[in-house]
């Protein structure tokens, strides 16, 4: 049986700073919004670039509002799978980041993840023909390259 660890908020707020503090709040109504104050695009489809709060980050996750691939998608589920994309190119050669040939920026596929639909605000437009940014064949075949070695994990050890 595990035991709950007990958080004692007092002590919590005197030892974060006063940035922690206010983010934890800001994070907290931003949550509210979310789950009460936000309608669900009408039409969510994958292979298409959407606006999305991904929130506060752990370590070098992507957060905060930006753009993300949806690369799976169902209309009965209120999630779906996204990969964000960072704001700019970053060209830096490393497995599992694709950069995007329409200069959106970078799919950071290592961070595949489910989010809600309720976190998912609009849709990114295409600067060049105006209208939603869709993938085109070969960035979305260079993403199932990298989707293929992350998801042909080995097999769980077994005593």
């Amino acid at each position: 049986m595990h035991k709950l660890r007990e958080v004692n908020s007092e002590k919590l707020m005197n030892d974060a700073g006063k940035e922690d503090v206010y983010n934890l709040i800001e994070w907290a109504e931003d949550t509210y919004e979310l789950n009460y104050d936000t309608e669900i695009l009408p039409y969510i489809f994958y292979n298409q670039f959407y606006w999305a709060h991904l929130g506060y980050s752990v370590g070098s996750e992507q957060a905060y509002d930006r753009p993300v691939l949806v690369v799976d998608c169902y209309k009965t589920s209120n999630v779906c799978v996204i990969i964000p994309i960072t704001l700019e190119r970053l060209g830096d050669g490393r497995d599992y980041h694709v950069d995007l040939s329409n200069n959106l920026g970078t799919a950071l596929v290592e961070q595949i993840r489910a989010i809600s639909k309720f976190r998912i605000f609009d849709y990114v437009y295409d600067k060049n023909t105006r209208r939603y940014a869709i993938i085109n064949s070969i960035d979305r075949e260079n993403i199932n390259v990298q989707l293929s070695k992350i998801c042909c994990m080995k097999p769980l050890y077994q005593k």
